[in-house]
């Protein structure tokens, strides 16, 4: 079963194909908004707006460009509504117009993620655990989270009910990483959970327990799953010894890290520090960071996406988030141009019907000018990550 965050970033395919050479980055520094970056966010969110206008319509787009990817149902959902929180938190006065609009998301994912763990009568108020459904349970709760910061009260007998879920779980493993799916662990997805819970403290003032609890997982993470090669997180664990099954991942890595930076800056700092060491490569076409430590071009699969020349396309993605947050201007803006680039030349290559460009994985992913990426599960990767700012009570 594949996991993890299934990504696959088309124009960065095709860039790492035909760009031409950047300057390799020296220093991290603040990654800045103007630019070639607004430039991106602006077109973006252009289209969300216009995509999401008409909440019926976009859950079927969802549904029929998205269900082949793992979390297809909802992510779609909830990376636009992250990229509509991080615009409220650099536009305060248009709180109540994003707000808005993260709960539109809200109110199409939260029937998906009921359904995904048969709530009792579709009533995710129901549950009296989280039913080893960390990812949906988990992500879900970032967004009501994100939706409580800007004033949203809703949803807040459900976003109260999930936090008590999550922290019990949380609570009873001692450290552990919660299950992702029945029988299954990914690490990663713990980090939302906690995530879900340092912003209930922040959005409520009440407590959630998030501190201990937070400290108490990543502290199990660096004595127990740690790969020894790297130092860096183990991708998944065998549910019974809770050995590294697999190495770590870009892709898991990038997604870890924009949600670490949220709410556990430093340890979020010094995983940044030795993920770049390790996976970011430099190439004679372009850069970006890698999906396996080694480089492997042969381990593709629906979550790295393509991997050219070592550099993973989800990786490199969700690193353009990762790299905005750690204040990593040359990387985040090397990351940028390429996608600017990228996109300008797959465009061209779909409208003047070049051959393969319509499709990458085998068929899996259609392609199509109308989004920046290629793709719609690409452009809310996109939006997200573009837009990522430090989340605030509004």
């Amino acid at each position: 079963m594949q996991r993890s965050m299934t990504i696959v970033l088309a124009p960065l395919l095709a860039l790492l194909v035909m760009a031409t050479v950047s300057a390799e980055p020296k220093a991290e520094t603040k990654a800045t908004e103007g630019g070639p970056a607004l430039q991106l966010v602006n077109e973006l969110w252009q289209r969300f707006d216009a995509l999401t206008g008409d909440p019926v319509a976009y859950q079927k787009l969802v549904q029929a460009q998205c269900s082949q990817f793992p979390e297809g149902d909802l992510f779609p959902y909830l990376f636009p509504a992250y990229a509509y929180t991080n615009l409220a938190m650099q536009q305060p006065r248009r709180r109540e117009e994003m707000l808005g609009k993260v709960r539109s998301m809200l109110d199409l994912a939260i029937p998906v993620v009921a359904q995904r763990v048969r709530a009792p009568g579709g009533q995710l108020t129901s549950l009296q655990d989280y039913r080893q459904h960390g990812t949906y349970i988990c992500q879900l709760n970032v967004g009501l989270g994100a939706a409580r910061l800007l004033g949203d009260r809703d949803h807040e007998a459900l976003h109260k009910h999930l936090t008590q879920l999550i922290r019990k779980a949380m609570d009873q493993d001692n450290g552990k990483p919660l299950f992702s799916f029945p029988g299954l662990i990914w690490p990663f997805d713990t980090i939302p959970c906690l995530f879900s819970l340092a912003l209930y403290e922040l959005g409520t003032k009440n407590s959630a327990d998030a501190a201990p609890l937070t400290i108490k997982h990543l502290h199990w993470v660096l004595l127990k799953s740690l790969d020894k090669s790297t130092g860096l997180p183990c991708s998944q664990l065998n549910k019974k010894s809770m050995g590294c099954t697999v190495a770590p991942r870009g892709c898991d890595l990038s997604f870890r890290l924009m949600m670490l930076f949220q709410f556990e800056p430093q340890a979020a700092k010094n995983l940044y520090e030795v993920y770049v060491r390790y996976f970011w490569k430099e190439r004679f076409l372009a850069a970006g960071f890698a999906e396996w430590p080694d480089g492997a071009t042969n381990q593709e699969d629906v979550d790295s996406g393509p991997i050219i020349m070592g550099v993973g396309t989800a990786a490199s993605a969700l690193g353009i988030g990762a790299a905005k947050a750690a204040r990593d201007e040359p990387r985040f803006k090397r990351l940028v141009r390429q996608t600017i680039a990228a996109r300008d030349i797959v465009h061209r290559m779909l409208k003047q019907g070049s051959p393969g460009a319509e499709a990458l994985l085998g068929g899996l992913i259609s392609l199509s000018p109308d989004y920046t990426s290629g793709f719609l599960y690409g452009d809310a990767v996109l939006f997200w990550g573009l837009t990522w700012t430090k989340w605030r009570k509004l």
